[in-house]
């Protein structure tokens, strides 16, 4: 009887589970959001306007300055927690990897290097990584939800701004905007 109980009490936890990711999953692709608290954010940059420079340390030790990149960036606000930020991972890295001259820079809202270290390392993420624990890159953008996204021409003019999980069909379109 008592077999029987804990076999049915693990099923019941592997079903709960596997009913939240899945929920989770659904929440993504419908282009949900994740509030974050960034406190003194300055209003997010509009399309037609020029995104705020910044200059920071990516977690392979090299320093990015927006202002210094050529040709068409885009900058995503994630955190590691982000079930969102998550499943669109994947999608954010292959359109990194077509290397259609896109600069692609993740931006992890309240997080240190080491969190987003292991985060990349194990989702096998190549493009910038950038820790923001301060802060600092996302209240200059208005990040007050994740994932958050801005697309920017190759004169640092944001040309598409999208909230939420972005699969394949989204990037592309967001991207057409920056050419």
């Amino acid at each position: 009887m008592r077999v029987v109980l804990v076999t049915v009490t693990v099923l019941a936890v592997l079903a709960g589970s596997w009913l939240m990711n899945q929920r989770q999953t659904e929440e993504a692709e419908a282009g949900e959001i994740s509030q974050v608290e960034v406190a003194g954010a300055a209003p997010a940059p509009q399309i037609g306007e020029a995104a705020p420079d910044f200059t920071a340390v990516g977690i392979d030790g090299e320093e990015v300055r927006l202002s210094e990149i050529e040709g068409e960036t885009w900058i995503v606000f994630m955190a590691t927690w982000c079930a969102q930020c998550r499943v669109e991972a994947p999608d954010v890295e292959a359109a990194h990897a077509e290397g259609d001259g896109v600069t692609v820079i993740a931006v992890y809202v309240g997080e240190d290097a080491d969190t987003v270290d292991a985060y990349a390392e194990r989702l096998g993420l190549t493009f910038h990584q950038i820790p923001d624990a301060d802060n600092d890159i996302a209240r200059a953008y208005g990040a007050g939800a994740i994932p958050h996204h801005f697309f920017l021409d190759a004169d640092g003019i944001v040309r598409d701004v999208r909230f939420g999980a972005l699969g394949p069909r989204q990037i592309d379109e967001a991207l057409a905007t920056t050419r």
